[in-house]
């Protein structure tokens, strides 16, 4: 929730990093947290990109809350997350399945291809240059082929299974009558 643009306005680029999560949990009760099943990540990286002595160190440090990389394009990265937030939030918000159950639906994968590709054009509209969604380049997401098609729709149904009954961050927002991403994503 963290903007690095507007940090690194205050303070300089040469001074900001910033960090990208991607988990799953849920408040089950006051005070308790109920991780999701899943893969989480945690990536942090120079506003400007490349490597740094204090971003290792950063990492390595939460490392210890779980899985912790550095990204050598943060802002890359953030595009990728984008993709994903765009892809799945609205359509579990929307049809109030679990994200394994949108996922089994080809309609609501064609809907999900049309977002990221959307998403990938914005990128290179912004000058970014996106990492891999779901392990597949974003020249990946915009081939039209039926091979391409197909790899597309597999992995996103791939990507439900892992996810399964998880119920991602706006649907929770939502639920709980708060604040949601919609004005952001």
């Amino acid at each position: 929730g963290i903007n690095e643009e507007a940090i690194a306005a205050a303070v300089g680029a040469d001074r900001t990093l910033g960090c990208s999560l991607i988990f799953g949990a849920r408040l089950s009760a006051p005070g308790c947290v109920a991780s999701l099943p899943g893969v989480d990540t945690f990536h942090t990286g120079e506003m400007l990109g490349g490597e740094s002595t204090r971003v290792a160190r950063i990492a390595q440090m939460f490392s210890a809350c779980g899985t912790s990389d550095v990204t050598r394009n943060l802002m890359g990265y953030r595009w990728t997350k984008l993709v994903l937030n765009s892809c799945g939030n609205p359509m579990m918000l929307l049809t109030g399945l679990s994200a394994g159950k949108v996922h089994a639906l080809p309609q609501a994968r064609n809907i999900m291809i049309g977002i990221a590709r959307e998403v990938i054009l914005a990128s290179r509209a912004a000058g970014d240059v996106i990492e891999p969604i779901l392990d597949i380049e974003a020249e990946g997401w915009l081939d039209d082929s039926q091979a391409g098609l197909e790899k597309l729709h597999a992995t996103l149904a791939s990507h439900g299974d892992a996810l399964g009954e998880r119920r991602l961050s706006m649907v929770a927002d939502f639920e709980a009558r708060g604040k949601t991403e919609v004005d952001y994503i």
